[in-house]
């Protein structure tokens, strides 16, 4: 939790200037950030139909069509859609909601060749969620297989990720919940793709005098240690306020930490600490109300203690109070997990 998994997908996307737009579809009581895109999380998990799937995939096709469609000379296609993001960041949610509702009333549908940029990635965050089997059907079926099967007939340029922060080891998919399984893997895991190193990603460690320590102690310093969430936290409230002021949106990540102040850096010691305990931001909470996992991660992000790996502690305490997941056992019964040092 926190050490970029959004963050990634964002700066692949920015760098390589691919259209893109991020739907969190994290638990409203969740301390986690981003927070839920809620209209379009809602209309997507209430009542779930393959019909809702794909409108909602043309609704945001048909608005990135829509906000693109004039060609211009200066701007590509990623920089009109980023902008049309970013002077519509309170509204775009409603624009693509009721143009999905719009799409399920009348029961009919745009053609897919219109609504197919290329190319456009969506990228389904806190996906779990959409794992949940609807009630009324005896297959089994949920959001995530509908949605992915409306995704089919997106076969040019349209490409989808889902990510997550699981707290318990899962199994691979059986062939009858998954036909794409690999049935003579049986249950062993993929090898991971990467290794990523993401610790103080926005100030690396580096050689310092005595006026450079003094600095590193600074609110725009510290919150650039530890996992990438701290800093990404200040970035998101920084372009909110640059939003309100209607001011100049190419500044960089650089420019907008430096104006970091000592009340931002408040605002992310009480986000760690809620996150540690299992709380859900700005909600009151006291020690009473602690959990027997909340007080064992308290514990261990100061004391650096070590839970047992089989223990169910080791797992909840990755998905639900910020520990951090090194290894998995080959035999995926154990789960080991440490609390890296970090100012926050």
């Amino acid at each position: 939790s926190g050490h970029g998994k959004s963050r990634l997908i964002q700066e692949l996307c920015t760098s390589h200037e691919i259209p893109h737009l991020f739907i969190c579809f994290r638990p409203s009581t969740s301390t986690g950030f981003p927070l839920r895109t809620r209209r379009i999380a809602d209309f997507l998990t209430t009542s779930p139909s393959q019909q809702k799937c794909d409108a909602l995939l043309q609704a945001v096709l048909g608005v990135f069509c829509q906000a693109t469609e004039q060609e211009s000379d200066s701007a590509t296609a990623f920089e009109m859609w980023e902008n049309y993001k970013n002077k519509n960041v309170g509204s775009l949610e409603d624009e693509i909601y009721k143009r999905a509702i719009g799409l399920v009333e009348r029961t009919s549908t745009a053609s897919i060749d219109d609504l197919t940029p290329s190319p456009f990635v969506f990228v389904f965050d806190e996906a779990s969620e959409l794992l949940k089997a609807t009630e009324s059907d005896e297959s089994d079926s949920s959001s995530f297989h509908m949605l992915r099967s409306s995704l089919r007939y997106y076969n040019s340029g349209v490409f989808a990720i889902f990510t997550d922060t699981l707290s318990t080891i899962t199994p691979a998919p059986t062939v009858k919940k998954d036909p794409s399984s690999r049935g003579s893997l049986s249950q062993k895991l993929f090898a991971p793709f990467h290794l990523v190193v993401n610790i103080d990603t926005f100030n690396p460690p580096r050689d310092l005098d005595a006026a450079g320590i003094q600095q590193e102690l600074t609110p725009s310093h510290l919150v650039t240690k530890g996992r990438i969430l701290w800093a990404s936290i200040v970035l998101g409230m920084k372009r909110a306020e640059r939003h309100r002021e209607s001011a100049n949106y190419n500044t960089t990540d650089e420019q907008l930490l430096a104006q970091t102040s000592p009340d931002d850096w408040l605002s992310v010691i009480e986000l760690a600490a809620a996150k540690l305990v299992g709380r859900q931001f700005g909600s009151e909470w006291s020690v009473d109300d602690l959990s027997r996992v909340a007080c064992l991660s308290v514990l261990s992000a100061r004391a650096q203690l070590s839970i047992a790996p089989i223990s169910d502690s080791s797992s909840v305490s990755v998905g639900s109070h910020l520990a951090t997941c090194v290894s998995i056992s080959h035999n995926q019964d154990a789960v080991f997990s440490m609390y890296p040092s970090e100012p926050a």
